[in-house]
């Protein structure tokens, strides 16, 4: 279709352009021309106002100057009216001042002159009246020293007095002069209008409503005026700079406080005449304004001459173009090379690529053109061949395994495949014209009303699970979408799309099982336990009923895993669970809480006492033999009680209170019950609290070594120390290795701890060596952790080359049941601590069933006997023998024998008599602080280290 013409004025883009132009650059040489002209105001206002300033300043300067002047003069006419001093009396002074005072009045210009007594009327006033200079002479005669002022009412006046001592009294002489001459010169020399002005809140001031009055002015007639306009037109802002405009005359009225003591308020008033500085700004502002313009202007012209030719070929361009809309590609070309000709332009610009592009627009049109004429046949071609895929998408639908129908907006079947026709049983002509209800069941309401805003097109897609029974009686689930179809010519549809995910639902229910339940035995696990506790707990709240919670531990189990592998002991939790689920009633629950641990959960009770008759009944059939396989084997168990509300209200309390309670059963003997009671957790809380502190004790500087010394056998020879830490907690004092060295294994703090002991236990070795206590030997114990530690040797290292103590003076000991228990995991780190020259010894020998083969490859040094076989020595032959063979195993083997445990007489005499080597014991000393126990080596002769935990 032919586009019809448009009509109007025809104007250039190169006028157009000028205008805008034009425009533009006047705007910009305006704004340049006005901002010029504030500047310059602003700037003229800025030196107006320094010259003000200078000039009040030079004002007051004159006036100080003037008062100084005045009191000098006083003092002359003192000394000119007494000049010979032989006679200072009140008519002396009267007469002189009376007989100078027309003369000085002539020559300074004086306008008062008074004697004054202190609170008296003047003795004598010459002049004009003053009642002010009675108040500078008062203050002269109170200060005893010349006063200065100025008195601005009702006309200004410099004021000054001296104190004249007269031979019966002390007088004043005061002295005032009209500030007029001073305002006057000042005028002469700058030529400003200068005047004072006062405040005066009076409806009579002369500046209304300023309320400020004029007590002096250089020229009264004509700045009086000036100042009346002002403050008509103007208001008032204290001091600074007022702009007055008067008959095409400009004023700069400046307004500066006197900087003088008491003449806060009052102004000095600087009137000058800024005509010819506003004239020659505003000629300036004009001259600027006409040649921004004119050179605006210029740019404006040259550059429109400089776009006439683009322009013109941008004209030619447009005319051409409806050749192009006319399929005239090669008349457009033409045309382009005959009235541009590009070839001849010099230099090119963006409309000689504006033509080149109109060139290749049309070839790329006339190729286009080609190219849809020769795609219209494709396209043909390509319909013919849709129709034969549409054909196989049908038929891919037909065979598809998922339910697939389409419906109108209304909700009625259009189509349905062949898979949705089997789901439902039906033909069809039989599903044409149903609703999604009526096809595969009704849906849920918070179903339908989300489909129903899909067929209104509220939603374009909804997802939906539903179930139903298909031909062969299966249950089935479908997982649904519809999704809305939207077309352009044609009605929207809704796709629907069924897909079976029976499988998948029955998977995650395995897993969701699984989630809950304990494989092995088919029992709830932990998470599955809480949830039925949780539940139980509500019921039994709102309810008002009691529940109890059996904690269960089997006894033996890990004898039947040890012995007997993993299968049979599997085979025993399956059996125990099997005979607990036999024994409780079905709404009970057993689970499976880990390992070889279950808990029951019994609701609904009547009383406390069926809880502890189904743990007899527990205890009685688990206590009854297992056959497993070919084996008979018995296990038992143990059982903690605890019951809601009375031990807990939550599940996490009630099963750790259960637990408590079987931990205490299993103490009392195991194979049997233990109701909970709040003093079982006592002992745990305290245990934990311990084990808390334990580990800031190091932090805490609460750790502490003390020294027992190791004598020989002669019982007065030291030629030992053995170190045994100490823990001195904040709150409960001193704790002995035995209560917190456990929890201290437990957590693997040991090896923290250790090291601590070992590098302080050396320190403390060095440093009796430099207090002269040299020979004597420091033994540290090595705990299990510590030995298996593959950074022992390292720390050993650090802890003698911190110290600088030498290897032999360092004894370590082991204790004989780790050794026993671990033999070849520590053999090659006994020798190497050996191959450092240390000395080992093994401790509380005697205990640990060594094998005396393993004993001689031992790096061994010493062998401790145990305290146990020492206690008795002289009342059980059994512990003299066993303590008789130690010694002479250990001498057999090359080794030294301590004993520990010596208290008494009796256990010298007899490890002496046996060759025993070193003795220890309470009878020669209690473990002692390191001040001390330096005392106490410093009593005897050569002493030796050892440290223990």
């Amino acid at each position: 279709m032919t586009p019809t013409p448009r009509t109007g004025r025809f104007l250039s883009l190169k006028w157009k352009l000028f205008l805008l132009l034009t425009l533009i650059f006047f705007a910009i040489a305006l704004g340049t021309s006005w901002l010029t002209y504030q500047q310059q105001q602003a700037q003229l206002h800025s030196e107006r106002l320094q010259i003000s300033q200078r000039a009040s300043h030079e004002l007051t300067r004159q006036i100080i100057s003037s008062q100084e002047r005045l009191s000098r003069l006083a003092e002359y006419l003192v000394l000119l009216s007494t000049e010979d001093g032989s006679n200072r009396s009140q008519e002396r002074l009267i007469q002189g001042s009376t007989r100078y005072f027309d003369r000085l009045q002539l020559l300074w210009g004086l306008d008062t002159l008074q004697v004054n007594l202190a609170n008296k009327p003047p003795l004598l006033a010459l002049g004009e009246s003053d009642p002010k200079l009675v108040l500078i002479s008062q203050k002269s005669l109170a200060t005893e020293a010349p006063a200065m002022g100025l008195d601005c009412s009702p006309e200004c006046k410099i004021q000054a007095a001296v104190p004249v001592l007269l031979d019966s009294v002390t007088a004043s002489l005061g002295i005032s002069s009209s500030i007029a001459d001073l305002i006057l010169d000042m005028r002469g020399i700058s030529g400003w209008e200068i005047g004072i002005v006062t405040p005066n809140d009076s409806a009579e001031a002369d500046l209304q409503p300023w309320n400020l009055n004029v007590t002096a002015l250089s020229n009264r007639d004509k700045l009086l005026p000036s100042l009346q306009k002002a403050a008509s037109t103007i208001s008032f802002h204290g001091a600074g700079s007022y702009l007055i405009e008067q008959q095409e005359h400009f004023y700069d009225l400046t307004l500066e406080p006197i900087g003088l003591e008491g003449q806060a308020m009052n102004y000095w008033v600087i009137l000058t005449d800024i005509t010819d500085s506003y004239a020659a700004i505003r000629y300036n502002s004009l001259r600027l304004l006409l040649a921004t313009l004119a050179t605006l202007f210029m740019c404006a012209l040259f550059f429109t001459l400089v776009l006439h030719n683009p322009l013109k070929a941008l004209k030619k361009i447009s005319e051409a173009l409806p050749m192009l809309a006319q399929h005239q590609f090669s008349q457009f070309r033409q045309l382009l090379d005959y009235k541009l000709k590009p070839s001849e332009s010099l230099l090119r610009d963006e409309f000689d690529l504006l033509a080149d592009g109109a060139y290749q627009l049309s070839d790329e049109l006339d190729s286009l053109d080609r190219e849809v004429r020769e795609r219209t046949e494709r396209l043909h071609r390509s319909t013919l061949e849709l129709a034969e895929q549409h054909d196989f998408v049908a038929g891919i639908l037909d065979n598809a395994q998922a339910a697939i129908l389409l419906q109108d907006r209304f909700g009625r079947c259009q189509s349905i495949n062949p898979f949705g026709r089997l789901l439902v049983g039906r033909g069809e002509l039989q599903c044409l014209g149903n609703s999604f209800d009526s096809l595969f069941g009704p849906l849920r309401t918070p179903h339908r009303q989300q489909l129903q805003e899909v067929l209104d097109g509220k939603l374009n897609s909804y997802r939906h699970e539903t179930s139903i029974v298909d031909q062969k009686g299966l249950m089935r689930t479908l997982s649904w979408l519809h999704s809305r179809l939207r077309q352009q010519d044609r009605p929207d549809t809704i796709l629907t799309i069924g897909t079976d995910i029976t499988e998948q639902k029955q998977v995650q229910a395995q897993l969701q099982w699984l989630a809950h339940h304990d494989p092995l035995t088919q029992l709830p696990n932990r998470t599955g336990l809480q949830v039925a506790l949780q539940n139980a707990l509500i019921q039994a709240e709102k309810n008002q009923q009691s529940l109890a919670v059996l904690f269960c531990d089997l006894d033996n189990f890990k004898d039947v895993n040890d012995s007997l592998g993993h299968p049979t002991g599997d085979e025993v939790l399956i059996e125990t669970a099997q005979r607990m689920r036999n024994v409780v009633r079905r709404p009970d629950t057993v689970a499976r809480h880990g390992g070889d641990e279950f808990v029951i959960l019994l609701e609904n009770l009547n009383a406390s006492s069926d809880a502890i008759t189904v743990g007899q009944k527990i205890l009685n059939c688990l206590g009854q033999s297992y056959h497993i396989g070919d084996k008979e084997l018995f296990v038992g168990a143990t059982l903690g009680i605890a019951h809601f509300p009375e031990h807990g209200t939550d599940a996490t309390t009630l099963i750790k209170h259960a637990d408590v309670a079987m931990y205490r059963a299993k103490n009392e003997g195991r194979n049997r019950y233990c109701t909970y009671s709040p003093e079982q957790s006592e002992p745990l809380r305290n245990r934990l609290d311990l084990a808390t502190d334990l580990r800031y004790a190091l932090q805490r500087s609460e750790m502490v070594l003390y020294y027992q010394p190791q004598l020989a056998p002669d019982g007065l020879t030291v030629i030992g120390v053995e170190a045994l830490i100490r823990w001195m907690h904040h709150e409960q004092g001193m704790i002995p290795p035995d209560r917190f060295i456990p929890l201290a294994e437990e957590s693997g703090l040991i090896i923290e701890i250790g090291d601590w002991v070992l590098n302080e236990a050396c320190r403390q070795l060095a440093s009796w060596n430099n207090n002269g206590i040299n020979n004597i030997r420091m033994a540290v114990n090595l705990a299990g952790a510590q030995i298996t530690d593959p950074r022992l040797i390292s720390r050993i290292k650090h802890a003698l080359k911190a110290s600088a103590i030498k290897p032999e003076s360092l004894e370590l000991e082991i204790t004989e049941t780790f050794i026993m228990g671990n033999l070849e995991q520590t053999l090659s780190q006994l020798h190497a601590i050996k191959a450092l020259g240390i000395e080992l010894a093994i401790d509380d020998f005697g205990t640990g069933y060594s094998s005396l083969n393993y004993l001689k490859k031992l790096p061994v040094d010493r062998l401790k006997i145990d305290k146990s076989f020492v206690f008795d020595i002289g009342k059980e032959k059994d512990d003299e023998a066993i303590a008789k063979a130690i010694i002479a195993l250990g001498h057999s083997l090359d080794m030294q024998i301590t004993a520990e445990g010596v208290e008494d007489q009796h256990h010298v005499d007899f490890l002496y008599e046996n060759g025993c080597d070193v003795l220890q014991g309470f009878l020669f000393s209690k473990p002692l602080p390191a001040d001390r126990c330096l005392a106490f080596l410093r009593e005897h002769a050569r002493p030796c280290a050892h440290a223990a935990l």
